[in-house]
Order: C-alpha cells, then structure tokens, then sequence
C-alpha cells in the first residue's frame, strides 16, 4: 500500500509541474509570476525594489502573443485586459479627463476610508485615496498637456485601474487597447495604494505621483505612434517624472544605483554601462532605457525653450513602420536635432561630456544625486610625455572614459591613439584646481596638451559618434528654473460616475476568495479561479458549505490584507492552500487513490474480522 500511495503521489507531483515551453513561453510564464521557480531564484541576489514599468513587459507580450503555446496563452490572457475589480466602482476627477476604477472588496481594495464626518469636499462616499489618485492624474494632465503641449491620448475620459500589483513587483503600467492607423488607445493600471515594502522610500503618495507622471505619457506616447522603439519610450516617461514631480527624483535610482548584499557591491544604471549603444534594449541592471533619461535632460537644456523631445514624439507621428517593426529611433532624433540647428552626433559627444562635469543646468539642486563616473584600476593609466591610448571597442553611439594621472615634472603631453577608428571622436579633459580645459584630437587620433603638472587630473573621452566629429554644442549657461510639483489646476470635485457593483454575500461569480486572492496576487490567477469554482458547485449548495462560506467571509478579510502586505506571508499562504490546489486540479487521480485506500481498507478490515472469528489453533501433541 504504501508503494502504490508513494507511486500516486509521484505522479501527481509531476502532473502539477510546469510543462516543458519554449524559451519564449518560459520567459513570459516567469516573468509573470506564474512559473515562479527559476524567477525567485534571479531574484534572490537582487534589493527589494519593485520594476518602475510593466509596460515593455506586457507590449512584448502582445507582440508575441501569436509565438506562445496555447497553455501559455491560457495562463497569460488576463495581463492583457483591464482588471476584472471586486465591486469595482467608477469615479469622475474633477477636471473629468480620468475615469478611476477602484475596487470596493478584495486585495485590490484601495484605502476605503472616506471623510464623512467633517462636512469637507471628500466626504461624497467616494475613498479619499481614490480622490487623490483622481487629482493627481487631473495634475499630471495639466503639466503635460495643458502646460507641455503634448497631445492628450486618444480617449478622454481617460481609464485608470486601481489594482494590487506588488505581487508583480510593478509600479504600473499602460496597455495599449484599440490600434487605428499608427494610434492606439490604452488604459493604465496603477497599484491600489503603495504600501507595500518592495515601494521602499517610493511608496505612499510619491509613489503615485512619479508613477502617474511616468505611464500617463505612456499613454500619450501610444497616441502619437503605436510603433515607438521601447528605450526613447522609458527614457522620455522616465525624464518626464521630473518635470511634473521635481520632488520625487526616484530616476537617479535608473541612472546610477549601487548597493550591498553582505560584502558584495552591486552597480546598476547608465553610468556604469556608458560603452552600450545609446539605444540599447537592455534591461535596467544593464542599463536599460530608464537609465538614459539624462540624454532627454541634455537635449531639453541645450535647446530650451525649444520643446526638443516633445518634437521628437510629434516627428515619430509622421512615421510609419516597415512590417509592423518598432521604429528605430536614432533617426528620428537625428532628423529633429538636424533641422534645429545641431546634430546627433555632435549632441551625443556634449552629452558624453555632460557625464564628466555634471555642469547640469536644470534641477540644478539635485546635481548631488548624480553618481560620478566610476573609474576602476582597469580605466586609470599613469601618463608622462607621451601617452599612447590602447585600442578599445564601442558599439555606436557609446563612450568610454579613462583618468590619466601624470607623473614627473610638469610639461607637454601627447595622447596618440595609433589606427583610431574614424567614427571615434578623441577629447581630453584637463582638472586644474576648479578649471577645466578643453583639448580635441585631430583626424589621426593625437592630441597635444601644452603644460600638465602632476597635480593636473587627465579625462580622456573617447566616444563612437559615428563620424568622428569632435565639435561639442555650445552649454546653456543660464541656469533653468525648476518646474516645482504640479498640482491641479481644476475646479470641481470627484464625482462616483457608476455605484459599486454587487457582489454576492458567497462571492459567486469571482467576489469574495480573499485569502486566495492575496496568496496569488490577483482573483484572476488560475489557482484563485479553481477555488473559487469549488466554492460555487460544491459548498454554497449545501448548508453545511455554506455555513463554512460565510464563516470564512467573516474572519478572512483582515488575515488577506495581512497576508498581501507580506511576502512571506504570500509564500506561507500558498503553501498551506497547496495540498486543496493540487486535490481540485487532479480531481479524479484523487478520488482514484481514494477508491484504492477504501477499497484496500475495507479489505483489510475483513480479513480481520475473519482471523478475529476464526477458532483458535489448538497445536497437537
């Protein structure tokens, strides 16, 4: 008995495990959270921090969706639509350009407290979370339409879901709807309230407010051209979190982070990934386009006034994609930089620059929060007289940094760099003191500096720009008045535009399974839509059933916001409800085994009975 029971298990073990897919599946089932085994394991070495956008993850997934297997497609079709939301109720922002969609039950509950003792504008039955969320994107509209000129998106009012996403580890994200022409309409989903530790310093209102900054223009992005290439969209939504929220600044987290596990110093951002290409896909520990918004910030100073970027996404509008491909975007800036002056080129060589000085002159209070360029033993040389540069590989559009440090009496020194690649632009950077001097190098690599000391501090850039050009913009030397926060500018207060939607006291038809809800993330997930069916055939059609149901409801909505603030009270969650999963997903294996351990039983328990009634045995002498 115990073999066959040993043998049933292991077979049922293995009819839970994940099928084998194909790459591509298993990326998307991991990233997802739905084949959680080798994703825990990426994770485990990286900090608490939740993913800033989970916009590239669910366009790819769209884009793909016609590579994936059928099984994957099954699991993963609920990231593509809006949230289906527990008594979900429908709110009006003042300025009416928003639609917020707010659960009223359930993990994807927001705050629900609402201020109706006081008699002040928020006391309409509406959450005050759901207020300020209504507010904040009213603001955020203002900064960038209103007061940006960047075009609305192409529905108004504007769907925006309030969803519990930290079991995602996403901030937000925008999914695009309906595709006319080169337009696509969307939706944003936002988490329900940031409170979760995986937000860090950026929960709470900051949270929302960098958040709604970065994936409403996302939303205006998707208007001007469905086809745009993913790092300029991140570096714009990224730049932009700034110029709407100066307060916020979680985007120098994306240019440049380090951090400890134990002994060990991790690095992440842009400025210590400077030899990928500009438009790199990368992701962000690599530096991805989050951590290229100082490009924006670059472009934005040395043409300001001039709306640079913003003319950039209304130039990618003209644009139409060759078999349905994403539009590179270096061509698209380079035709925008070119008929205002300037070039790609030579902006990419004074935005390499910008990384060495720091001479900012926007935001100029937060010029702390820039890491400086890191410079290990591999990128520090000792120089005297004369100096050949070594030969060194750099995609387009990327550069890299070496620190000369000068030894022996002061004089001349000669930087060569024999067979220089014609695409590459050589400049030297000399630090005396506070000053700084400018030297270039000719066609064949040389530069020649006149006087050097030894307390002098050598730069020496060294930069793919494509042509070599070693002429770097003029700097904006006047210093850019910071925006300052937004704020909303309308009248009005928010209105409840659709009452919250029944929900039955057993939560048929997808209500009510908190628990469940909050160990999986979403009333969505398979697991959570298989409980829920148990629940609806089998125990609310009988009455002991339904006195479970409802005792269940009683007491499990406190322990389900315990649980969902709480990883591993997810994880325990889980575990426990694990044994009640695997049973309903193999139901007739089940109730196999259970016909063999009664039948076997009951066969046991007759022989018994029949050695108890045999008559003893009397040995013979």
């Amino acid at each position: 008995m115990k073999k066959l029971l040993t043998t049933v298990g292991t077979a049922l073990l293995l009819a839970a495990s994940t099928a084998w897919c194909a790459p591509l599946d298993d990326y998307y089932l991991e990233q997802f959270g739905e084949k959680p085994a080798a994703a825990t394991a990426m994770k485990a070495a990286a900090p608490l921090q939740a993913r800033r956008c989970g916009m590239p993850l669910r366009r790819g997934l769209k884009k793909d969706w016609n590579s994936l297997e059928s099984g994957t497609q099954k699991v993963l079709a609920k990231y593509l639509y809006a949230p289906n939301l527990s008594g979900e109720a429908i709110a009006r922002s003042g300025g009416g350009h928003f639609n917020i969609h707010y659960a009223t039950i359930g993990a994807d509950a927001p705050p629900l407290t609402d201020n109706l003792s006081d008699g002040s504008p928020g006391s309409n039955g509406i959450p005050d979370w759901v207020e300020t969320v209504a507010d904040t994107f009213e603001a955020v509209y203002a900064r960038e339409v209103a007061g940006m000129g960047y075009r609305q998106p192409p529905t108004i009012p504007y769907d925006v879901y309030l969803q519990q996403l930290a079991s995602l580890s996403e901030f937000g994200h925008t999914q695009s709807d309906v595709l006319t022409g080169l337009s696509a309409t969307s939706f944003i989903v936002i988490d329900n309230d940031f409170a979760d530790a995986i937000y860090g310093p950026y929960g709470g209102l900051t949270g929302l407010r960098i958040t709604a900054a970065h994936e409403f223009h996302h939303a205006i992005q998707y208007g001007y051209n469905y086809y745009f290439d993913i790092w300029y969209a991140e570096a714009t939504a990224s730049w932009i979190e700034d110029e709407i929220y100066d307060s916020g600044n979680q985007l120098y987290d994306y240019f440049g982070l380090t951090y400890k596990i134990g002994t060990t110093t991790f690095k992440q951002g842009y400025v210590f990934n400077t030899t990928l290409p500009l438009d790199s896909a990368v992701d962000l520990a690599t530096g991805g386009g989050y951590g290229r918004w100082p490009f924006n910030r670059y472009l934005y100073e040395t043409h300001y006034p001039f709306p640079i970027v913003r003319s950039i996404w209304e130039d990618l509008a003209t644009k139409s994609p060759v078999n349905g491909a994403d539009i590179p975007m270096l061509p698209v800036i380079a035709e925008v930089l070119a008929g205002n002056g300037s070039s790609l080129q030579s902006s990419f060589l004074g935005f390499s620059k910008r990384f060495l000085l720091g001479n900012w002159t926007s935001h100029t209070s937060e010029l702390s929060l820039f890491l400086p360029l890191d410079f290990d033993t591999s990128n520090t040389y000792t120089a005297s007289g004369n100096f050949t540069t070594p030969a060194i590989t750099l995609p387009a559009y990327s550069f890299r940094y070496l620190k000369l440090t000068p030894s022996g009496p002061a004089g001349q020194l000669t930087i060569g760099y024999p067979n220089k690649p014609a695409a590459y632009a050589l400049v030297a950077f000399v630090q005396s003191g506070s000053n700084t001097s400018q030297y270039a190098g000719d066609s064949s690599g040389t530069i020649v500096i006149p006087l050097v000391s030894p307390a002098d501090t050598v730069y020496l850039l060294i930069c793919n720009n494509v042509t070599g050009t070693t002429t770097i913009p003029a700097d904006q030397l006047q210093a850019i008045p910071s925006p300052g926060d937004a704020t909303n500018p309308y009248p009005g207060s928010t209105t409840l535009v659709q009452p919250p939607a029944p929900v039955s006291s057993g939560g048929g038809g997808g209500g009510g399974c908190f628990i469940a809800t909050a160990a999986y993330g979403s009333y969505l997930h398979p697991k959570v839509e298989l409980l829920r069916d148990f629940r609806d055939r089998f125990l609310l059609t009988n009455t002991p059933g339904r006195m479970l149901v409802s005792t269940y409801y009683r007491y499990s909505p406190p322990m389900a916001g315990f649980i969902r603030h709480h990883v591993w009270a997810r994880f325990l969650a889980r575990l426990l409800l694990a044994p009640l999963v695997l049973a309903l997903e193999h139901f007739g294996a089940v109730l196999c085994v259970a016909g063999v351990v009664t039948v076997t039983a009951m066969r046991r328990g007759a022989i018994s009975r029949k050695e108890r009634q045999a008559p003893p045995c009397i040995p013979t002498a």
